[in-house]
């Protein structure tokens, strides 16, 4: 798990190592550690921004439009929040 999150989420990341670390981490149901890493992904996947630690190498500006939280809920999915 540490090794695919570093290929796919690690500090230079882009949709496509986010898109198969989530492939690899399938639903998530094989450990808590499975089931954080694949929101983790999602939520990387979702910001088409960088911003801090969070380097997109396929989107590496900042976007005013991405200021606030990704929120994951069981039942709804995700959602942006704006700040």
């Amino acid at each position: 798990l540490p090794a695919l999150m570093w290929r796919g989420a690690g500090l230079v990341r882009d949709a496509g190592g986010l898109r198969d670390a989530l492939a690899h981490l399938g639903d998530g149901s094989a450990s808590r550690q499975h089931r954080v890493a694949g929101l983790i992904c999602q939520a990387a996947l979702l910001r088409e921004e960088s911003r801090g630690a969070h380097f997109r190498a396929d989107a590496p500006a900042t976007a005013d439009a991405w200021l606030g939280h990704i929120v994951f809920d069981r039942h709804d999915g995700a959602r942006f929040d704006a700040v």
